[in-house]
């Protein structure tokens, strides 16, 4: 009974610790880019459960949550929380102005990101 019982306290603990990976939408996934001479040889590469700063750090992130909002004038907002292993989390809303010609709104910036046109790895 007392091996059971340690072995029920040790599953319960391990299931608290892990959470389940969370994944970005498709319509997220791509390489970001702005036209803004700020970020000039800067992007955010975003698949489904990871966000690189290519340009910053070059440093990817692991995706560890993602809530979804649907605004009135079309366009998702997506808080996205996400950190490196054995860090704190982050957080970064994004807001995609979905379409023929999508546009990325990272936070309350400005500026618009939009797909880089593929390049099949050759940077």
């Amino acid at each position: 009974m007392r091996i059971c019982t340690r072995t029920l306290w040790l599953a319960a603990g391990f299931a608290l610790a892990c959470k389940a990976q969370a994944y970005l939408p498709s319509e997220l996934a791509g390489r970001w880019i702005s036209d803004d001479p700020r970020y000039a040889g800067h992007s955010l590469s975003i698949s489904p459960s990871l966000l690189t700063f290519e340009g910053v750090s070059d440093e990817s992130f692991r995706v560890r949550d993602v809530d979804t909002l649907a605004n009135s004038d079309g366009s998702t907002t997506y808080s996205v929380t996400y950190g490196a292993d054995g860090e704190g989390d982050m957080e970064l809303r994004l807001r995609l102005e979905s379409g023929a010609a999508a546009r990325l709104q990272l936070g309350d910036r400005p500026e618009r990101w939009t797909r880089a046109p593929r390049d099949w790895g050759m940077r």
